[in-house]
């Protein structure tokens, strides 16, 4: 086991998690089970920003907001 998965304590290689990472991709889900009132909705970063409310938003930022300027999200 290498470095990419240690930290995770998957025990898994990185060739492996990216083997798996890929079968999962959203692009793969058929398209008729992914889109809105699906589980798989979206597969864009920032893409809440656009979907939620302001008060939404709120409720976030007030809930992961310190951890997403820690890992340096604006």
């Amino acid at each position: 086991m290498d470095a990419a998965g240690g930290w995770l304590g998957l025990g898994r290689s990185s060739e492996e998690i990216a083997e798996v990472t890929d079968a999962l991709a959203f692009e793969r889900i058929d398209a008729a089970d992914r889109g809105r009132g699906q589980f798989a909705r979206a597969a864009t970063p920032g893409l809440w920003r656009r979907n939620l409310s302001p008060e939404e938003q709120g409720v976030v930022a007030g809930i992961i907001g310190a951890k997403l300027d820690e890992l340096g999200y604006s």
